[in-house]
């Protein structure tokens, strides 16, 4: 038995068209591109965090120290991943929200005071004859 002939009619619109952003293949939670740059930029590596990658999320961390340049890729990075994971190409996961906002912000504090702290370390005997001056102490 012959099927009968398709009607002519508009063809069928992609997925994406009815708002469906995610892929049955890989569900997960929407995943905002924007707030993940937003992330990004307050602490490197934590939107990547946000969006469920823990390994990239390191990287961008670690990258951000090396250069200027990886502060900067890590936002646009997470930007991509979020809608990489939106478009269901990516895992998105809430399994890394807390290391996102509390962890990565705390090692980033740690890491600027241990900074100064090695600045100042290094250039105590500036420090020291500078406040010998201004408060005209005698050795």
């Amino acid at each position: 038995m012959t099927q009968p002939p398709a009607t002519p009619g508009p063809p069928p619109k992609p997925a994406s068209a009815y708002g469906e952003s995610r892929s049955a293949k890989l569900p997960g939670p929407y995943k905002n591109p924007a707030t993940a740059a937003v992330i990004a930029a307050l602490s490197p590596g934590s939107g990547q965090l946000w969006v469920g990658d823990l390994r990239r999320g390191i990287v961008m961390f670690l990258l951000s120290f090396l250069c200027c340049l990886g502060y900067f890729w890590g936002i646009i990075d997470a930007y991509e991943l979020a809608k990489k994971a939106n478009r269901g190409e990516f895992q998105a996961t809430d399994k890394y929200v807390f290391h996102a906002f509390v962890t990565m912000p705390v090692v980033l504090v740690l890491v600027l005071i241990a900074f100064g702290a090695f600045t100042a370390w290094r250039e105590w005997r500036l420090i020291h004859d500078y406040f010998q001056v201004l408060f005209q102490i005698v050795p």
